[in-house]
């Protein structure tokens, strides 16, 4: 099983982290009320739209039914 690298792992948070963004930005959501809706913190999910956070399954699923996706 091949692991990914350094960055290719970079790559694929930060096209993550738009993808968050972008519906929530499409759902006209801050990320105050998305923070509220997930029970996330809005500086993980700032983290999380930039590309620095590193996100758990658990994390990413709040924020999908948050964001009802």
């Amino acid at each position: 099983m091949e692991t990914m690298s350094a960055q290719e792992s970079k790559a694929t948070l930060s096209e993550l982290g738009a993808r968050v963004r972008a519906w929530r930005a499409r759902r006209g959501m801050t990320r105050k009320a998305l923070a509220s809706d997930s029970g996330l913190s809005e500086r993980f999910l700032a983290d999380v739209e930039s590309g620095k956070g590193n996100v758990s399954i658990n994390s990413l699923e709040a924020a999908a039914r948050a964001l009802n996706i």
